[in-house]
C-alpha cells in the first residue's frame, strides 16, 4: 500500500509542475482568449443590444464593457453603457460615461459660433464679391 501512496505522490508533483508550466506561459492562448479581438467585441456588442432590449440592465452594461475593453475604437460600446445607466436612473454615470463619447465643447456656445463663422469668412474672402447694380 505504501507504495502507491508514494506513486500517487509523486504523479501530483510532477501534475502541479506541469500545471504551473502551462499557467507560467509554456502554452500560448487562444484567439479568443486574447484582449483586443473586434469581433468578439462586435459579438458582445449584439448581446448587449439584445439585454437591453429585453430590459436586462445589468447584464447588457456587463456585456457593453467587455465590448469596450475588446475594442476601446467601438465607441457604440461606450455609448450603450450611458444609455444603460440612464436607463437605470445613474444619471451622474450616465453623464460622466457620455462624456467619453463626445468631443469636448468650447467654453461657450458664443465661442463655437464665432469659430465657425471665421472659417466662413476666410472662405469668402478668397473668392470675390458680384457687385449688384
Amino acid at each position: 500500500m505504501r507504495r502507491h501512496r508514494v506513486r500517487a505522490a509523486f504523479g501530483g508533483r510532477i501534475l502541479l509542475a506541469l500545471l504551473l508550466v502551462c499557467v507560467a506561459g509554456g502554452i500560448a492562448p487562444t484567439r479568443g482568449a486574447l484582449a483586443g479581438d473586434p469581433d468578439l467585441a462586435k459579438f458582445l456588442l449584439k448581446g448587449g443590444k439584445d439585454d437591453l432590449g429585453k430590459k436586462l440592465y445589468d447584464q447588457a452594461l456587463t456585456k457593453f464593457e467587455r465590448s469596450e475593453r475588446e475594442d476601446p475604437a467601438l465607441l457604440e460600446s461606450v455609448y450603450y453603457q450611458a444609455l444603460v445607466r440612464e436607463r437605470k436612473t445613474d444619471c451622474r454615470g450616465a453623464v460622466q460615461t457620455y462624456r467619453r463619447v463626445s468631443p469636448p465643447s468650447p467654453s461657450s456656445p458664443r465661442d463655437a459660433w464665432t469659430s465657425s463663422r471665421r472659417g466662413r469668412r476666410s472662405d469668402a474672402s478668397s473668392t470675390p464679391r458680384s457687385s449688384r447694380s
